[in-house]
């Protein structure tokens, strides 16, 4: 299993370990401290990544997975300590989305395999972190120190890692050199939107969660949240209110959130709503004097009914922004992103193009952005 590995540097004591054999290029990053040493991310685990790390450092080695996916966490079960963020310990236990079958063909599909590589003996690794993350926390490996940054989207538990001292950002899957994969049963663009409202903000806005109750709910990507404020205890400094699409908005019980809606727009604060949510927004009267989208006009209009009268103003595009109202239809997940970060003015403007075609149309079209 020779070259499987190949290996950069970085720095005197940071290195970067790539499988360039396999189609989806796993990088994984080795930091070296006084006393321990980081590997973040190990690979497929289709060669033994571990004989490859212990090359660079004398140190014992803790293994830490941006998230858990199968291209992550396959070298795993040659560490004995690793750590993992507790969103996703149900995976380490049996409660991976997708089946082993299907995790299989992925690993095996466009890859160069080694010769004594049997794919019909591959698993997902399983097991019990010595470390659960969250956000906030520190890694001290001696004289550097590593902050967890909590990033879901790609995967609910997904995580970079912040070395402040010398200006790295580890992305994992928040940020790579391709199109952005957001349509596993795991995956929440808008989750993803809120972790690019943080990266790119560097800590402007601090993203909080609104629902009826405050009790756990679950996206239709399988995103669970235990949500910051219930309906009634909104606090009145927020500076936007972003709603997310689903099946909800239609029901009685969604008239509730008429009044928060109503509030952001009448002070004239940046207001988003999404495929069903865009609608939803119809219903309030406050699409009327708006150039505004959703996901059909005659839909909008039958379910709005009298309190629409906006037809004038309805553009069939995928997203729009007019008087820092935000209208998506449900296939327009990048576009919606886009104006959110733009009308929040997260950052200047072309960092926020740049890191928009980036994701819209990948790496071999846009070149990839300063985060």
């Amino acid at each position: 299993m020779d070259n499987w590995f190949t290996v950069g540097q970085i720095d005197i004591d940071t290195f970067i370990i790539s499988e360039y054999r396999h189609w989806e290029e796993t990088h994984c990053y080795l930091l070296n401290g006084s006393d321990k040493s980081l590997l973040i991310d190990t690979g497929l685990g289709i060669c033994n990544i571990y004989d490859e790390a212990i090359k660079l450092t004398n140190n014992p080695i803790i293994a830490a997975a941006t998230h858990i996916h199968w291209d992550h966490i396959g070298g795993h079960n040659y560490f004995q300590e690793f750590y993992a963020h507790g969103e996703e310990l149900d995976w380490l236990n049996g409660g991976f989305p997708l089946s082993l079958e299907t995790v299989k063909k992925m690993v095996a599909e466009r890859c160069d395999l080694p010769d004594n590589f049997d794919v019909s003996t591959y698993s997902m690794f399983q097991g019990t972190p010595s470390r659960v993350l969250k956000d906030g926390d520190t890694i001290d490996i001696g004289g550097r120190i590593i902050k967890v940054l909590h990033t879901p989207g790609h995967s609910p538990g997904h995580m970079c890692f912040w070395e402040e001292s010398r200006g790295y950002l580890f992305t994992g899957d928040l940020v790579y050199k391709d199109t952005l994969f957001a349509y596993y049963p795991s995956t929440d663009p808008m989750a993803y939107l809120s972790s690019a409202i943080a990266m790119l903000g560097q800590g402007k806005y601090e993203i909080k969660t609104v629902s009826l109750f405050k009790e756990y709910v679950q996206s239709i990507g399988g995103f669970k949240v235990m949500p910051d404020y219930d309906i009634n205890s909104v606090p009145e400094d927020y500076e936007s209110v972003i709603l997310i699409g689903g099946f909800t908005w239609r029901k009685e019980s969604a008239g509730q959130v008429k009044k928060l809606a109503a509030d952001c727009f009448k002070k004239g604060r940046v207001l988003g709503g999404i495929c069903d949510a865009s609608a939803f927004l119809g219903t309030i009267g406050i699409l009327n004097d708006v150039v505004h989208t959703s996901n059909d006009l005659n839909d909008l209009k039958q379910w709005a009914g009298s309190s629409y009268t906006g037809e004038a103003k309805f553009t069939a595009k995928q997203a729009v922004c007019d008087k820092n109202v935000i209208t998506a239809n449900g296939t327009a997940a990048m576009e919606f992103a886009k104006e959110v970060l733009l009308a929040l003015n997260i950052a200047d403007k072309d960092k926020i193009l740049d890191w928009y075609n980036f994701h819209k149309l990948g790496f071999y079209t846009a070149p990839m952005p300063e985060m």
